[in-house]
């Protein structure tokens, strides 16, 4: 059980900590990440400007699309990796023997909780941001590529036929769709999470402590799919929508269950999602306070 010290001095310390102590490992994901993505701009702009390039200078160029896809898949993979590292580190650092010391600290079980969930979040964001960044940066080389093997003029042909076609959206609401799947994902991410920390929380209770791990699976499951279950309720009644206009433009909106409308995706899911996750947040942090055995 933590304690009852109400210090904003010694929050900001334990955030300062878990902060340092993620950057260590989590950083040297990125190193790699940054590593090849600097190959590949230096080969992109080798490409684009080097007139006679010299034998260093063509090498790089010849690297550079191995750079784009290693830059693209470590950027994947640093999804899946933060997110394995967010629950390995909170298991060790308050469930592991370390966790007596962490239990004893002058915080608060919601304190504890809270500077995982913001430093954490933080890194789950920075992933995406960087996924994101990528992947732009990917299509933008693509597009090159194509113009320059098929004619600028040709891509613009069946890109303005590929539209017409299937009716796309304004580029700003090809933007905000890009924007809102996102945060879609990202949300189901961070429940993910919030739904592991909890059921890592409740097998660590006296009645599941001998096996732990393999209760905090047999938990997870069940109430991460029903989670999700319950995230596609409200649908079934009323939908908040981001609907995509004839203008060009976006907006925000209610529909009942089963309306048709013109572009646009359902938005309660999301919203649904981050409800669950303050739900998980503070269930979590009661149970820290009250009902976990430390060992």
């Amino acid at each position: 059980m933590t304690g009852n010290i109400k210090n904003k001095n010694k929050f900001g310390m334990l955030l300062k900590h878990d902060f340092i102590a993620s950057t260590r490992v989590i950083s040297l994901f990125y190193i790699v990440e940054a590593f090849s993505l600097l190959l590949f701009f230096i080969g992109n702009y080798l490409t684009k400007n080097a007139t006679d390039p010299g034998a260093v200078a063509t090498k790089l160029i010849q690297i550079c699309p191995i750079a784009a896809i290693v830059s693209f898949l470590v950027a994947m993979l640093l999804i899946f990796l933060t997110i394995f590292y967010i629950i390995y580190d909170f298991n060790k650092s308050l469930y592991s023997p370390q966790g007596y010391l962490s239990f004893t600290l002058p915080v608060s079980s919601q304190e504890l909780l809270l500077s995982k969930t913001l430093v954490y979040g933080g890194w789950m964001i920075v992933s995406f941001l960087v996924f994101y960044f990528v992947t732009e940066q990917m299509a933008i080389f693509t597009s090159d590529v194509l113009d320059e093997t098929y004619g600028e003029g040709n891509v613009e042909t069946v890109t303005s036929l590929v539209t017409s076609m299937f009716n796309l959206p304004s580029y700003s609401q090809i933007v905000a769709s890009i924007v809102f799947m996102m945060l879609n994902i990202f949300t189901m991410m961070f429940l993910f999470v919030a739904t592991a920390y909890f059921s890592i929380s409740l097998a660590h209770m006296r009645y599941f402590q001998k096996r732990s791990i393999l209760w905090a699976i047999i938990i997870f499951f069940p109430v991460f799919f029903f989670l999700l279950w319950l995230a596609l309720k409200p649908s079934d009644y009323l939908q908040l929508i981001v609907q995509f206009k004839a203008d060009g433009s976006f907006g925000f909106g209610v529909a009942d269950a089963g309306d048709k409308y013109l572009m646009g995706f359902d938005i309660s899911r999301m919203l649904m999602c981050i409800i669950e996750c303050v739900g998980l947040f503070f269930a979590t942090s009661y149970i820290m306070h009250k009902k976990v055995n430390i060992k």
